[in-house]
């Protein structure tokens, strides 16, 4: 039998979203901690596709346009 570790970073942030909400969090790719994660990386590549689309490459549209799908697509994901 394996003890539970609760006191990682991970385990504290979940804790305080469940006395926050009231209700159980989501765990995996729904947990709330990965969901802001993955909205910064979206962030990071939107800001690094802003400064291409400002220096004049095509890639920097490309860069815009993928971290926009990928935000909506995360985020439908999460919600159902």
């Amino acid at each position: 039998m394996m003890a539970r570790n609760d006191k990682g970073i991970f385990a504290r942030l979940d804790r305080t979203v469940s006395r926050l909400t009231g209700r159980p969090i989501h765990t995996g790719f729904t947990a709330p901690h990965v969901v802001i994660a993955v909205n910064l990386i979206f962030l990071l590549i939107s800001l690094a596709g802003m400064d291409l689309t400002i220096e004049g490459r095509a890639f920097g549209k490309d860069l815009l346009t993928l971290a926009m799908f990928g935000s909506i697509v995360y985020n439908a994901a999460v919600q159902y």
